[in-house]
């Protein structure tokens, strides 16, 4: 089976490592040949004049602790900018290399896929565009960069806006991976505005997810691991449970306007299993 994770973010690791688990069963579910993340670079942003993938990095990265009197630290003593900017040595360090790449001619893609081999991810990486996009969020009518909205505690902010979408692409290889899949899932973990959105707009995306001979899924938990929605539902009162199914509900209904085609499920083994049923049907008709 050739899955793809289209979106996906720092929030969605748990998903990856679903997948990758399955991918191990012999004989309790479908085998996954091939899973191609998407990673979102929708949040990416410059800073100290180096380029940062947060969310390349994370799903890529494994975690580290903070390095003590390292070079974060040592930025941070100068108090310049962008103190709100969550950096750890080793993302400075991948931002020092990208940066280098990229102002060499290398595209993002082409950065991604050299710098991925050195933690060797049981997965392909794929960034959503090469083209450079930032987030921001209109707070009191100036524009915050969106890592310091999140950083700020996300006070009330008049509108989101991601410059630079209007000319991005998704990147080479994306929309193929995209088609030729038995299951799509749609990462839901950002905020609609720089997330499902936003990578829906892209040129030939809605086409690609449209026409794909696979399922187009998205977990049903209004950007909640299934974890997450059971503890959360554990602890809520009957006012609370309404407000919280009110919230799922307004995320499918808003998802569902700008991708029609979409099945909502509860788990990763939901989807695959939906994934198996398309690849069965699609082998089927192959060999017509």
């Amino acid at each position: 089976m050739r899955v793809v994770l289209l979106g996906a973010t720092a929030e969605s690791t748990g998903t990856v490592s679903d997948f990758i688990a399955r991918a191990g069963f012999e004989d309790s579910a479908p085998p996954i040949e091939t899973l191609t993340v998407v990673a979102s670079t929708l949040t990416d942003a410059t800073v100290h004049g180096l380029r940062f993938s947060p969310d390349i990095d994370a799903l890529t990265m494994p975690a580290t602790e903070p390095v003590a009197g390292g070079a974060v630290d040592e930025l941070l003593a100068y108090r310049v900018d962008a103190e709100w900017f969550p950096m750890t040595e080793r993302t400075l360090a991948a931002a020092v290399l990208r940066t280098r790449l990229l102002n060499l001619g290398y595209t993002l893609a082409q950065a991604t896929a050299a710098m991925a081999k050195r933690f060797s991810p049981d997965f392909d990486i794929l960034p959503l565009s090469n083209q450079a996009v930032e987030a921001f969020a209109i707070v009191d009518s100036t524009a915050w960069p969106i890592h310091r909205w999140l950083a700020e505690g996300r006070p009330a902010a008049e509108e989101f806006a991601l410059s630079g979408l209007d000319a991005a692409q998704a990147a080479p290889g994306v929309l193929a991976a995209i088609r030729a899949a038995d299951l799509v899932l749609v990462c839901t973990e950002a905020m609609p505005e720089f997330g499902v959105e936003a990578v829906v707009s892209l040129p030939g995306m809605k086409d690609a997810l449209e026409g794909t001979r696979g399922h187009v899924v998205a977990l049903a938990g209004d950007r909640l691991g299934d974890g997450d929605r059971r503890d959360e539902g554990d602890h809520l009162g009957d006012d609370d449970h309404h407000d919280h199914a009110s919230r799922h509900g307004d995320h499918r209904d808003r998802l569902r306007q700008h991708l029609g085609s979409v099945t909502f499920v509860d788990s990763v083994a939901e989807a695959v299993a939906l994934g198996e049923i398309d690849r069965r049907t699609s082998t089927i008709w192959d060999h017509a």
